[in-house]
């Protein structure tokens, strides 16, 4: 919108500046002058149909108006929009101080249809006449909804380098532990172990920039249009008109955007876990799991800050997300335990529902995962 507003101001000044040569003399040849001065308006044209310059005196009668010829040389001091906004006189007001800006309804010569439109307008001292011109806010919606296609686009550009990395990891983990089976299981139980780890470890780092550059990134730049689009509003109910729809549904469908990326880099890699640990990252997984599934959560955990290194916090946060979304998906549960607990230098996570467990002949089997601390 300062965009427009800038461009405005320079069309106005340089249509200006094309009859500033034209003064007004006396009264046999003011008519023959302002016959010139119309004519120049109506070649000022710029953005195919929709830019033009008009031109009003004090008592609000049409001097020049290449795409309504119908209005020159009437009166239309009591001209109002659809919103009862009183047009011309706020326009003369605008210009005579100095010139401003001003949002009405207006009808749109590209395809006959009545749009928002922002005018700018202008005072020439020497004629006592208005000049101004404006831009029609329907291209400027069209700019932001190109604007959140591109987001969408990037957005599922990262999603796709996510899926090639998983996929590309776990290749290179099949054939790593195909060859080292072939050559020495010994051997290649240790290496397949460490070659996991680093391969988890590269992920998560994977993750984690990714992640941040979703959070520091694109958030950022959606916010800030946010900001823009909430500003107009601002202006809008300022100036007592209405939002137009596609700024309400752009405003929308913003909103949902940044949830959506929000969502996503705290699921690439929640930055709590390396802030403040294991502890808070599973209470903060677990009161967003059940604020989602309106599933009652009781999480028991040792009164302790950080004590695991990365790896095997980002493994038993793994363990707690992926047992959640089982509980979820399969046992019908209403309430869920996790206990976190330290015992002879034992770390040991339990998780417990109340589900309906497994059906037939299967047998339940409740496990423990257990990390020595070192």
């Amino acid at each position: 919108m300062n965009q427009k507003k800038q461009e405005l101001q320079n069309y106005t000044s340089l249509a200006r500046a094309a009859i500033k040569h034209i003064h007004p003399a006396d009264k046999n040849e003011n008519n023959i002058q302002q016959v010139a001065i119309q004519k120049l308006l109506n070649q000022l044209l710029y953005n195919g149909d929709d830019g033009y310059f008009f031109a009003y005196d004090d008592q609000g009668i049409n001097i020049a108006h290449p795409k309504e010829p119908y209005r020159i040389g009437k009166s239309w001091w009591d001209l109002e929009d659809d919103s009862g906004n009183k047009i011309i006189q706020q326009l003369i007001s605008n210009a005579k101080v100095g010139g401003g800006f001003l949002q009405y309804q207006w009808s749109k010569p590209s395809n006959q249809s009545t749009s928002n439109k922002m005018s700018y307008s202008t005072y020439l001292e020497e004629w006592q006449w208005i000049l101004g011109t404006g831009v029609y806010l329907d291209d400027v919606n069209q700019q932001l909804a190109s604007l959140q296609q591109k987001i969408d686009q990037h957005i599922n550009k990262t999603k796709q380098i996510i899926l090639i990395i998983s996929l590309s990891s776990i290749f290179i983990i099949f054939l790593l532990g195909l060859v080292i089976n072939l050559s020495n299981k010994k051997k290649a139980d240790k290496k397949i172990n460490e070659l996991g780890q680093k391969i988890v470890n590269l992920q998560e780092e994977q993750h984690r920039h990714i992640s941040r550059e979703l959070h520091d990134g694109i958030v950022q730049i959606l916010v800030s249009i946010q900001y823009s689009i909430e500003a107009t509003t601002i202006f809008l109910s300022q100036s007592k008109q209405e939002k137009p729809k596609p700024l309400a549904d752009a405003e929308k469908n913003l909103k949902i955007a940044i949830q959506e990326v929000r969502r996503i880099s705290h699921n690439l890699h929640p930055r709590i876990l390396d802030e403040l640990g294991l502890s808070a990252g599973i209470a903060a997984l677990a009161k967003e799991f059940s604020k989602q599934t309106h599933i009652e959560i009781s999480f028991t955990k040792p009164k302790l800050r950080k004590l695991l290194p990365d790896n095997i916090n980002i493994s038993l946060y793994r363990v707690v997300q992926e047992s959640l979304i089982n509980i979820e998906k399969h046992a019908k549960a209403t309430h869920i335990t996790i206990d976190l607990a330290i015992e002879n230098k034992w770390l040991t996570l339990t998780i417990t529902d109340n589900g309906i467990g497994f059906s037939g002949s299967k047998k339940i089997k409740r496990g423990r995962l257990s990390s020595l601390l070192v």
